[in-house]
């Protein structure tokens, strides 16, 4: 069972990133609704968020700088991963590959999949991202931290019955966690082009 468990673990996310890449994958969107929908989307979550945290003009001025910084960076790490996804699929079905014939994954088909995956470059950008957020959570006052526990980027506020688990990228009941989507999805947001335009009307 924990071979087969294994085995699952690994081919299953190989298969999924191939057909993503491959020449008969369906685009992310289905159509001109989609994208329309998505930033919609985007929109309310960051005006959701301008007015959660309502920073003033300083505050504006102080965290652009910081924010601008962390979207390039965001971007640089979706390129790099796109750029990588050929070498990815190719380790990936090494790594499988292994499991079927022998059960356990080769040191050389360990290596292949970390050196794919740019472990190194991803990891030493994903810490200057990390030193940004502490950065950007510093720039807030108590009070703005406090009311950002309770942030929900939804376009309506959920009834209480509801507040349990509400992005489903979090198990319920987990302490100190708040009710929100958490801090890296609010990162995301705040990196977003919507509000950061929204911040920019705020520092002028």
């Amino acid at each position: 069972m924990k071979r087969l468990a294994l085995l699952l673990a690994v081919v299953l996310p190989a298969a999924a990133l191939a057909a993503s890449a491959g020449p008969g994958a369906k685009p992310t969107s289905s159509g001109p609704g989609d994208d329309e929908l998505q930033k919609l989307k985007a929109e309310i979550a960051a005006a959701k968020l301008d007015r959660t945290l309502s920073v003033t003009r300083d505050q504006a001025r102080a965290l652009l700088p910081t924010l601008k910084e962390a979207q390039q960076l965001r971007a640089q790490i979706r390129a790099e991963r796109d750029r990588r996804r050929p070498e990815i699929i190719r380790a990936l079905t090494g790594v499988r590959d292994d499991l079927l014939k022998t059960g356990v994954v080769s040191e050389a088909g360990r290596k292949a999949l970390q050196e794919a995956r740019g472990e190194a470059i991803l990891k030493q950008t994903r810490g200057k991202l990390r030193a940004l957020h502490l950065k950007v959570r510093d720039q807030l006052t108590p009070e703005q931290r406090q009311r950002l526990r309770d942030f929900s980027p939804r376009p309506l506020e959920p009834k209480p019955e509801e507040e349990i688990d509400l992005e489903g990228s979090e198990p319920p009941g987990r302490r100190g966690h708040g009710k929100g989507p958490g801090l890296k999805r609010i990162f995301k947001i705040a990196t977003s082009p919507e509000f950061l335009s929204l911040l920019e009307a705020r520092a002028r």
